[in-house]
């Protein structure tokens, strides 16, 4: 199921490959796992150098609650 929320950070232990994705849904944080590296990539793509923080995006999770994919959203969009 699609979720939507407010990136509100990107945080990484490069060592590890494995990071969280914070993001606001709803008015609560929550913190995605997802791999460091591809997600970091694919948030530079999407982003460039606007950077991710207050982006708004719909993404999923996997049956894990790992982040699968995301989708940046236009400001007024839904």
């Amino acid at each position: 199921m699609a979720r939507q929320g407010i990136i509100r950070g990107f945080a990484t232990r490069w060592d590890s490959g494995i990071a969280f994705l914070l993001v606001d849904e709803d008015g609560r944080s929550t913190a995605v796992p997802c791999e460091a590296g591809q997600t970091g990539r694919s948030l530079r793509s999407a982003f460039g150098q606007e950077g991710i923080m207050g982006q708004e995006i719909m993404f999923n999770a996997d049956d894990r609650g790992v982040l699968a994919n995301f989708t940046p959203l236009e400001r007024g969009c839904a």
